[in-house]
């Protein structure tokens, strides 16, 4: 195996955790705005406001999008497997 195709293998491997963590982040960062607007229009102040529609916008995308997420990993987890079994 080169340099450049394990630089390739590695640079995959980042690339799917990016996109295996972004719907996450993403429904927090969009459950973060939307409390956080509500707050300022309501002039609530409640820490405990700020963080359950975070955690149940995270847990609702994960239920979505999980089964996907799973079978990506798995999917790449056997190849670089077998790429490993390859080498030696």
């Amino acid at each position: 195996m080169t340099e450049g195709e394990l630089l390739g293998i590695v640079g995959e491997a980042m690339q799917l955790a990016w996109v295996c963590a972004a719907p996450g982040v993403l429904a927090a960062l969009v459950g973060g705005l939307l409390v956080g607007f509500l707050q300022a229009v309501t002039q609530i102040r409640d820490s405990v406001l700020a963080w359950v529609p975070r955690m149940v916008l995270v847990a609702l995308v994960l239920t979505f999008v999980g089964d996907w997420m799973l079978e990506a990993v798995r999917d790449a987890t056997l190849e670089y497997w077998s790429l490993i079994r390859d080498v030696g």
